[in-house]
């Protein structure tokens, strides 16, 4: 039986699983064209950069990008030398971020719970979130800056409980942190050293907490993390220290962006870390009465109650500001389970329960996708059927291990979908590609500019590999068009027809285009089922024409 799998077995089952999400991060990695907003800006400022030949001041859309700091960048430039500008050039940092993120949850799963299976399962549950899931294939600082977080908390906890080579160990964790804080700011090390010091006065470690203070590993932090710095605000002063300033004080103590609910992360781990979130409240009724006797647990309980509240007193709130929590929930839900399969009655029965509600969820979502996007292979949806099925008898058997397993394997089977069916359907509403050829065909030299009166898009400048200039006003787009200046302009198809249909300006390209930001999908679904996009076209004027 499945249930007394010995523990070799059992650890070969679920290293397969992890093995399985960790190469689906690869899977298709450059199909689908870059998604907006932010992923556009780490994949058009590489490019900037390569063509300015300036490696150390961010730009985008020609114009400076000060917002994160340049160690994204950085990594990105090598796989565009090696790759070229492609998607899957963009996304490797956060692909190979997320693969190595997974091996250190469980590394830390392994030490917390003294169980090589307790890690895996772990690492598991890490990989299998929904948000770590679609940030490990998202251009963006967010995965970077998540490792390197994890990476430093790993390597103190490697410290702290392995006294030999101790202080190389914490030594490295201030480096770990001065590579995080040049991904995204100071956050970078605020975080980690919040989570190193609470946990020490927690456990009342005075002698601790003096020997993980460190001269030479402040003097490493600040040489990675300041000499960027120093040299932006040498070279471009107030300019740069203002958004420095915005971005890392003013994002914290007042609304710039997302939500200002201070219970918006409940909300939101309860879907960013699906699977394993649905195990979360059972593993919280069983950490509430054991919690005394867990003594190993209480670094991974501080490491993501620190986070949480951190980021639930933000007044700017975004989903991918708690990723940084998932690491250590993955670990505490996944010892959960590891104890629950095999030494208890309650805990088995809420795995054989829950199990079976991922494949409903599961299957209940892809049959929704479908009615957005029709094309879904119809093989998938009756494997996910079967797992449900098979599920559903495991109750009846008892087969609490099996009803882990394929569960656990039914979101790699809607991953597989997503990735194959549901990806593929999008991108015939987001014609970049086609309307950068048709462009480029035009004007091969890449000379003439881009103008949009309707319909921008930050990954145009990507695209198109020139400026975007934007009209808001009629009167700007009636005098560019009177005065027939070389260059394109991008507008819908409508307004064409019925202002300037006879202005002797030819369209270059005319197409749906889904002008809000796709990184809302579910919203992108919606509208395109309600068939909420508009035709647009792009015209363009050439002397002699």
């Amino acid at each position: 039986m499945i249930n007394y799998l010995k523990e070799e077995q059992a650890n070969r089952v679920f290293l397969i699983l992890l093995l399985s999400f960790v190469i689906l991060y690869f899977y298709n990695l450059g199909m689908p064209s870059i998604w907006n907003p932010n992923e556009a800006f780490y994949a058009e400022t590489p490019r900037e950069m390569i063509e300015k030949k300036d490696y150390m001041t961010p730009y985008f859309n020609y114009e400076y990008r000060f917002q994160k700091p340049i160690l994204t960048y950085w990594l990105v430039l090598p796989w565009c030398f090696l790759l070229g500008l492609k998607e899957m050039s963009v996304r490797m940092v956060s692909a190979l971020s997320a693969a190595g993120g997974i091996f250190l949850v469980y590394w830390l799963g392994k030490s917390v719970w003294n169980n090589k299976r307790a890690g895996l399962i772990s690492g598991i549950l890490l990989a299998a979130a929904v948000d770590y899931n679609s940030l490990a294939r998202y251009g963006s600082t967010d995965m970077l800056l998540t490792v390197l977080i994890t990476l430093a908390l790993v390597l103190f906890y490697k410290g702290y409980t392995d006294k030999n080579g101790q202080r190389l160990w914490y030594f490295m964790v201030y480096v770990a942190c001065g590579f995080a804080t040049l991904t995204k700011g100071p956050v970078g090390i605020i975080i980690p050293f919040l989570i190193i010091f609470t946990f020490l006065l927690i456990k009342k470690d005075i002698h601790g907490l003096k020997r993980f203070i460190s001269v030479y590993g402040f003097l490493a932090f600040l040489l990675i993390a300041s000499s960027w710095y120093i040299f932006m605000t040498y070279t471009y002063g107030n300019e740069f220290f203002s958004v420095l300033q915005r971005e890392n004080i003013v994002r914290f103590t007042e609304k710039i962006s997302g939500s200002t609910d201070p219970f918006y992360y409940v909300s939101v781990i309860s879907w960013n870390f699906f699977p394993g979130s649905v195990f979360i409240i059972p593993a919280s009724y069983w950490l509430f009465r054991n919690f005394r006797q867990q003594e190993n647990i209480k670094f991974p309980v501080v490491w993501f109650l620190v986070v949480f509240i951190f980021f639930s007193i933000a007044k700017s709130k975004l989903p991918a500001y708690i990723l940084s929590a998932l690491p250590a929930l993955s670990v505490i839900v996944g010892g959960w389970i590891d104890k629950a399969c095999f030494s208890e009655a309650k805990g088995r029965k809420a795995i054989l329960w829950l199990s079976p509600f991922i494949l409903l969820a599961i299957f209940s979502a892809t049959l929704w996708v479908k009615t957005f996007l029709p094309d879904i292979n119809l093989y998938f949806i009756g494997i996910i059927a079967f797992l449900f099925l098979v599920s559903i008898l495991s109750i009846k058997k008892k087969m609490y291990y099996l009803s882990l397993i394929i569960s656990i394997a039914g979101m790699i089977v809607f991953n597989l979908i997503f990735l194959s069916d549901i990806l593929p359907q999008v991108e015939k509403y987001r014609p970049y590609k086609e309307m950068a050829k048709q462009v480029k065909l035009i004007d091969p030299d890449k000379r003439l500019p881009f103008y949009c009166y309707e319909g921008y898009q930050q990954n145009l400048s990507f695209y198109m590999e020139r400026k975007i200039l934007r009209f808001k006003h009629k009167e700007e787009l009636e005098e560019l068009l009177k005065d027939r200046k070389k260059g394109f302009i991008l507008f819908k198809k409508d307004t064409f027809e019925k202002t300037f249909g006879n202005s002797g300006w030819r369209i270059a390209w005319e197409g749906l285009f889904y002008k809000k930001s796709e990184s809302m999908f579910m919203n992108f679904l919606m509208d395109i089922k309600k068939k909420n996009l508009e035709e647009y076209v792009i015209i363009h004027y050439t002397e002699g024409r």
